[in-house]
């Protein structure tokens, strides 16, 4: 499920900052972007089955797509944060590639992925 992602607002604060700091503090056309995934498993799934969708996930979802997750896993749950490798931000185009991956996959019965939203808050 694909939640709305609308990009937030720029920051009042970087009106009065010079490019170079608004680079530096992320802030204003520099702000950079993420989003959060959170799935529910099938039922019954086995530790070993966790372990290999979490293989899959990482290389087919993530690291395919030049993207870095951060978050945590159970035997009933999977939640994080998404961003991309390195400096850059997270698009739609990466909402959608992971939407699509995680619609696809047989022992997901339940996903959100969120919206944008500003990585530095």
């Amino acid at each position: 499920m694909l939640a709305s992602s609308p990009v937030p607002q720029q920051l009042d604060r970087s009106r009065c900052m010079n490019k170079r700091l608004r680079k530096k503090k992320m802030v204003g056309e520099f702000t950079e972007y993420g989003f959060s995934v959170e799935t529910r498993f099938v039922e019954g799934l086995s530790e070993e089955e966790v372990y290999q969708f979490l293989d899959d996930w990482i290389d087919s979802a993530i690291e395919a797509n030049g993207l870095s997750f951060g978050g945590g896993t159970d035997t009933k749950t999977h939640e994080g944060y998404v961003v991309p490798n390195g400096r850059g931000t997270a698009t739609e185009y990466h909402r959608h590639i992971i939407d699509d991956w995680l619609s696809a996959h047989p022992k997901i019965r339940f996903y959100t992925v969120g919206p944008l939203t500003d990585t530095n808050k």
